[in-house]
C-alpha cells in the first residue's frame, strides 16, 4: 500500500476550509490561501462532518450488516494465495505479503471507525495515496457542480494530481484554462483536418476551451499559432512529459458520456457524434 503523502493530505484539509467558509457566506474567489479570513472551529468541524458523510453515501458504502474484522482472515488468505502463484523471488514475495497485511489491516481500521463514529479520519497512518486521490476527485466534482470557490494554488495542485479531471472540469464551465474567463471550445487538430464540424465525431478527438484571445488571437490569429499556444499551455503547467519532454495536455474525449457532455456545453461541435 503506498501511504498517503503530506502534499495531497494538505489539498484535502484545504477543501474543508474552502467549504467552511462556504457554510458562513464568505467569499474566497480569486484568493489564495495565504490571505485566507480566520476559520471557525465551529463550522469547520461542521464542513468536514457534512464532506466526508456526502463521500460515504457517494461510495455507496453500507456498514449496516458489517462485523469489524469477520472477513478478515478470509480476504488475506485469497489475496496472499494468489500473490504466491506470480512468478518472483521469495524476498518480493514477502514484501508483497507484508503490503497485502497492511492494507487490509488499514481497510479494516477505517470501516471500524465508520462503524462505530459513522465518518473516517484522513490521517496519513490509516489512509493511503490512492484512497486521498479518490476523496479529492470525489470533493473537486462536489465543489465545481455546486460552484464552490476554492483557493487559487488548489487548482495547480489538482493539476498536478489531476489533470484529466481538472480539464473536464473547465470543459464543463466554459472556463479558459489558461485564464479563467469565459472559454470557446478549441481543437487540438484543426476542423479543416476533419473537413470540417460536421465530421468531427467527437470521441477519439482532443479539445481545451480557451478564451477568445488564446484560440482566435493565437492559435488560429497573429499572436504566434500553435506552438506559441504549446509553449503557453506549458508555462501554465498544463502539460504532460513524454521520454523526458514536456508536451502540451489537451483533453482527449475517451467516452460516450464525455462526448454528450460536449455536445450539450458546446452544441455548434461534434455534428457527426451519434450519426456513425
Amino acid at each position: 500500500m503506498q501511504p498517503g503523502n503530506e502534499k495531497m493530505n494538505r489539498l484535502i484539509h484545504w477543501f474543508f476550509d474552502c467549504y467552511e467558509y462556504h457554510l458562513r457566506g464568505i467569499d474566497i474567489r480569486g484568493l489564495s490561501s495565504k490571505k485566507r479570513p480566520p476559520t471557525s472551529d465551529l463550522y469547520l468541524a461542521k464542513a468536514k462532518e457534512f464532506l466526508k458523510k456526502q463521500y460515504i453515501k457517494y461510495t455507496g458504502l453500507n456498514l449496516k450488516d458489517y462485523t469489524p474484522f469477520s472477513n478478515l482472515k478470509n480476504s488475506l488468505q485469497v489475496q496472499i494465495k494468489d500473490m504466491r502463484n506470480m512468478n518472483i523471488s521469495e524476498d518480493e514475495k514477502l514484501e508483497k505479503e507484508l503490503e497485502i497485511i497492511e492494507e487490509c489491516a488499514v481497510k479494516e481500521i477505517q470501516y471500524l471507525i465508520l462503524k462505530i463514529e459513522g465518518t473516517f479520519t484522513t490521517s496519513l497512518s490509516t489512509f493511503s495515496y490512492e484512497g486521498q486521490k479518490r476523496l479529492i476527485r470525489f470533493l473537486f466534482d462536489y465543489f465545481m457542480e455546486n460552484e464552490i470557490p476554492i483557493w487559487e494554488e488548489m487548482h495547480e495542485l489538482i493539476k498536478q494530481q489531476e489533470m484529466r479531471s481538472w480539464i473536464y472540469w473547465m470543459l464543463k464551465k466554459k472556463a479558459c484554462v489558461i485564464s479563467g474567463k469565459p472559454a470557446q471550445l478549441a481543437h487540438d487538430k484543426s476542423a479543416g483536418s476533419m473537413g470540417g464540424y460536421k465530421y468531427d465525431r467527437l470521441i477519439g478527438n482532443s479539445y481545451l476551451p480557451l478564451a477568445v484571445e488564446h484560440h482566435m488571437g493565437i492559435d488560429h490569429g497573429v499572436g504566434g499559432g500553435r506552438n506559441k499556444l504549446d509553449d503557453l499551455l506549458i508555462k501554465h503547467n498544463i502539460y504532460y512529459e513524454e521520454d523526458g519532454i514536456k508536451k502540451a495536455y489537451w483533453f482527449e474525449i475517451k467516452t460516450e458520456q464525455e462526448a454528450k457532455l460536449i455536445k450539450k456545453v458546446y452544441p455548434h461541435h461534434g455534428k457527426a457524434f451519434g450519426k456513425e
